[in-house]
């Protein structure tokens, strides 16, 4: 949290990167490969509104769950193309059927109370339209 002129440093970044986005690739990658040989197979990541509208003063949250879901698009892309299924359509949609035996469904379920949401709540650093509505909704209990 902060602003994309001032991160809180490559620790910090390597950080949030790692856990928002290093570690969906290879738990995907590491699925996919495992379970290559069944019938059909069903990926879900889930996502936010974050990868698609830009927040002030989460950047690198915002650009962690755009790279997490076009890694999925493109997995999805490779496998149809593997299983010679590929239609050419390439909208920009949050199911990808890429083959009848594969699909990714980027899924983005809106704010949901977590330790990220707390932190938030009481962080200083955010945007104040943000900090309001987090503040908000945690004294609401939504």
């Amino acid at each position: 949290v902060g602003g994309s002129s001032s991160p809180a440093g490559m620790k910090a970044l390597r950080s949030s990167i790692d856990l928002n986005v290093t570690s969906s690739i290879w738990i995907t990658s590491q699925f996919v490969s495992a379970f290559s040989g069944c019938n059909f197979m069903r990926v879900v990541n889930i996502s936010s509104l974050c990868a698609v509208d830009p927040f002030a003063t989460m950047s690198v949250y915002c650009a962690g769950k755009a790279a997490r879901d076009m890694f999925h698009q493109v997995v999805a892309k490779e496998m149809a193309k593997d299983s010679g299924e590929e239609d050419g359509d390439a909208s920009r949609t949050n199911q990808h059927q890429s083959s009848t035996a594969f699909k990714t469904l980027n899924y983005a379920p809106g704010p949901c109370d977590t330790e990220m949401t707390d932190t938030l709540a009481e962080s200083k650093e955010l945007d104040e339209d943000l900090h309001t509505y987090f503040a908000t909704s945690k004294l609401k209990e939504t």
